[in-house]
């Protein structure tokens, strides 16, 4: 089986699924067998992903880079003659769905958003629905990373045949912590993922401001889309940049809790890092989060855009109650967030229409 996976961008979450997911296809079908298609300036997050890399320029406009997504992926059709094409992101959907349907023995499409746009605040999101609805027809799965996307899609008449669920896995290669912090030292809070609007940090950097305990907070991330700059950053806060999460670990393993205040969120790949070390998050109440974060046993759920409320959970939360939460969340990794999980899941959904293909079974 060849596959090609393509997107018009990757860095934050989707990279971290790739990165872990491609290197597992390529043991099950060969390493020749798999590529990916990103932009070029992006080859570095998927450095160690150990398949074909091929890759496109990058326009001002997310737009036009996925037009040239598009552009770079009509050559690989005819090049590679993939048997699936897994596009990823909704901007990628949007040209390269139509272009695989249309060409010649197009192969089999499947399509993973990794969060719907019409989720999102703003006065557009109903286009943005029915714009999905229309291209969802002209594609053969559509993969939902939780099932609070998967009712999202429903909600907004997206067929429901062509709806999967796979969840978002890591692989187990980070032990929990044992060590603790010294009692009475300040509460070390860890912030990772892009410092755009939807991850909410302009809400967490407000809530710092509220603080009247001491704490110690890391940011690693920096603004993709540039929206969303904060004016003030409390002295408590120590900004990192992006870094590889070789980089980022240490810190993961020394804090006490993992803060994702988001506007809206698919499922949230840094909740899973921070479960996976064992730590608590502290998380808002949207999407797929409440399906990470059981709300007093593995991290707290907080309202979105609620400074004062996270504020408030900040202040009231003590050490031994988040090493309590940490352990449950470490439970819960094992028992749902593997990686091997995720891509024996897509492996079989791959199958399943390769063996409709066969059949002459068309999309649903």
């Amino acid at each position: 089986m060849r596959v090609i996976h393509v997107a018009e961008t990757i860095k934050g979450g989707i990279a971290t699924y790739l990165r872990y997911v491609l290197p597992l296809q390529a043991v099950r079908y060969g390493r020749g067998n798999i590529r990916i298609l990103v932009p070029s300036g992006q080859i570095d997050e998927l450095a160690d992903a150990g398949v074909l890399i091929q890759s496109f320029p990058r326009r001002r406009s997310r737009v036009a880079t996925a037009l040239v997504a598009a552009q770079a992926l009509r050559l690989q059709l005819a090049a590679f003659r993939p048997d699936i094409v897994h596009v990823h992101s909704s901007f990628a959907g949007l040209t390269c769905r139509p272009l695989v349907r249309l060409a010649p023995r197009h192969p089999r499409i499947v399509y993973c958003p990794h969060g719907w746009s019409f989720t999102r605040v703003g006065h557009v999101a109903h286009v943005a629905a029915w714009v999905e609805r229309r291209l969802a027809r002209l594609c053969d799965a559509v993969v939902c990373v939780s099932t609070a996307e998967r009712s999202a899609a429903l909600a907004a008449r997206l067929p429901q045949g062509r709806l999967r669920v796979i969840l978002n896995g890591l692989p187990d290669r980070a032990q929990p912590s044992t060590t603790q912090a010294p009692v009475g030292s300040p509460l070390q809070l860890v912030f990772a993922g892009r410092l755009d609007r939807q991850k909410g940090f302009d809400v967490f950097v407000a809530a710092l401001l509220r603080l009247r305990r001491a704490v110690e907070v890391h940011v690693f991330g920096e603004s993709v889309l540039g929206e969303n700059k904060v004016d003030e950053l409390p002295s408590c806060v120590r900004m990192h940049g992006w870094q590889p999460f070789s980089a980022i670990e240490p810190f993961l393993q020394r804090c006490d809790a993992v803060v994702m205040p988001s506007r809206w969120e698919a499922l949230g790949m840094s909740a899973i890092e921070a479960m996976r070390a064992g730590k608590a998050v502290i998380a808002s109440n949207v999407g797929g989060l409440p399906e990470l974060v059981e709300d007093g046993v593995t991290g707290c759920l907080v309202p979105p855009d609620d400074a004062a409320e996270l504020a408030q959970t900040l202040e009231r939360l003590q050490r031994n109650q988040l090493i309590a939460m940490g352990a449950m969340g470490r439970k819960r990794f094992l028992e749902k967030f593997r990686v091997e999980q995720c891509e024996a899941e897509l492996a079989k959904l791959y199958d399943e229409l390769l063996v409709n293909s066969h059949t002459g079974a068309g999309p649903q």
